[in-house]
């Protein structure tokens, strides 16, 4: 499977081959095996990275020298080591993202340290993140959210017990529900003087908007505040708005 999915790559079986062992040699890289190496290196290639990309430009300093794994594999094996994802769902998820967020194999590492810092600061383990992602991912890439504001929201999520895919759907609906063109949208944004986008036409980022909703429902009642938040955020929205309130701008 690994020679079909880098025949294009231009680099040799041999030494493809020859790294996947090294890879479950190198005592630096704990728990990860040949097998492993090999599956994780298909992924990449799969999604359309290159050898210098996988290996960060170092393959043949890796395979003649032993010199330290670099690249989005070695991001890939460092997001497996700190959380409970095995190599193949790591590198899956690490080349997903980058496709999601439109983002390049240098920026792998701070893929892997999006997820890990989210899930150490939260309830959520990085397999909820990822679960999450898969529902949310498309349409926060969409509102121009990076992938550090998405992970963070779904870490405040779990923080009140809405994990996994259920905490994608839920912010997913609260976002699409929150920019329908509806008239009762339009009416309550209005009502509240909550802007959702710049004067360029970019939509504000999260907190902004959370934190102008705070500031126009302060000093509501009880019953008036849900009436709002139900309006902009539907009903299945409304845990994710609540919870996102409830924590503001300094969460």
């Amino acid at each position: 499977v690994l020679t079909v999915a880098a025949r294009a790559s231009g680099t040799s079986l041999e030494d493809l081959s020859q790294a996947a062992l090294l890879v479950g040699k190198d005592t630096q890289l704990v728990g990860i095996n040949s097998a492993q190496a090999a599956d994780a290196m298909t992924n990449f290639y799969k999604a359309g990275l290159d050898t210098a990309d996988i290996f960060g430009g170092q393959l043949n300093n890796y395979l003649q020298t032993g010199t330290n794994l670099t690249g989005a594999l070695r991001s890939a094996v460092d997001l497996a080591a700190a959380s409970e994802l095995d190599l193949n769902q790591a590198s899956m998820l690490t080349a997903s993202s980058m496709a999601t967020f439109g983002l390049e194999a240098t920026d792998t590492t701070r893929i892997a340290n999006a997820f890990v810092g989210a899930a150490d600061a939260s309830l959520a383990s990085v397999g909820d993140l990822a679960a999450a992602m898969e529902n949310i991912g498309p349409t926060a890439a969409a509102f121009g959210w990076s992938i550090e504001e998405t992970n963070t929201a779904l870490a405040i999520l779990s923080t009140r017990g809405i994990l996994g895919a259920e905490a994608g759907t839920a912010l997913k609906s609260m976002m699409t529900n929150l920019m329908s063109p509806t008239k009762d949208t339009r009416a309550a944004l209005a009502a509240l003087n909550v802007a959702l986008y710049d004067s360029q036409g970019n939509m504000l980022p999260l907190p902004n908007i959370i934190g102008q909703l705070s500031k126009s429902m302060a000093g509501m009642t009880e019953e008036q505040r849900n009436q709002y938040v139900q309006t902009l955020a539907g009903t299945y929205g409304m845990k994710a708005m609540n919870t996102l309130l409830a924590e503001g701008v300094p969460g």
